[in-house]
């Protein structure tokens, strides 16, 4: 019980902070009951756009992962699952439909802002993906893809410094601003695809394994 306080506080101050601006009827919900992979603030509440796998949120959306740290898809914030490689959805399916959907629109929206490292953001992905019922495998299949295939960019912070006067003072503050460049990731074959899938199934690897391993070793056997 103690473990989860840190993620009520968090998604509390989150729905507040909305509410004080909109009418919303979200309820706290984590669809894992398994803690130590964060909580969803809320269920997405979306419109269906085209034919229906482009979403537009019509609500903030929020996943706050294992450490506190909160991930949010802003209204109006349009997701397709793009940051996902389209050749891997014959096997794992559309983003925007089961378990994982929840994971892909906050993994959208981080890919599409960009403000934190790429790495972060596809461990995040993965986090969100267990969060959602995800089983461990087939999470480890997307945070492959992802990580190995996905968007990557170079991210650049600088300090800015402002100023603010009231009541005849100044005040200086300095805020973070950022900036990337984009990162070119090679294009992935079907056949590469169930050489990672089949790597996954029987050798079950840690993330770390993942991360390491040299995509040439799929692509060149």
């Amino acid at each position: 019980m103690q473990r989860a306080l840190p993620y009520l506080f968090v998604i509390v101050s989150f729905l507040l902070g909305i509410a004080i601006g909109q009418v919303v009827d979200w309820a706290p919900t984590a669809v894992s009951s398994d803690d130590r992979w964060g909580a969803f603030a809320n269920s997405p509440k979306v419109e269906l756009l085209g034919d229906g796998e482009l979403l537009r949120l019509t609500e903030d959306f929020a996943y706050v992962d294992p450490r506190g740290k909160m991930w949010v898809a802003k209204k109006d914030t349009l997701v397709n699952g793009a940051s996902i490689p389209r050749v891997f959805w014959t096997i794992i399916g559309s983003p925007m439909r089961g378990k994982y959907r929840n994971a892909a629109i906050v993994h959208d929206e981080a890919c599409f802002s960009t403000t934190e490292t790429w790495e972060d953001s596809h461990k995040m992905f993965y986090e969100a993906c267990r969060c959602g019922g995800v089983s461990e495998k087939k999470a480890k299949l997307m945070y492959a893809a992802v990580y190995h295939y996905g968007p990557r960019w170079e991210l650049n912070k600088r300090l800015e410094t402002r100023e603010h006067t009231e009541d005849g003072k100044t005040f200086s503050f300095q805020v973070a601003e950022y900036d990337s460049e984009s990162i070119e990731t090679p294009e992935v074959s079907m056949e590469v695809c169930e050489k990672i899938k089949a790597f996954i199934e029987s050798e079950n690897p840690s993330l770390d394994e993942i991360e390491n391993i040299d995509p040439k070793t799929w692509e060149d056997n």
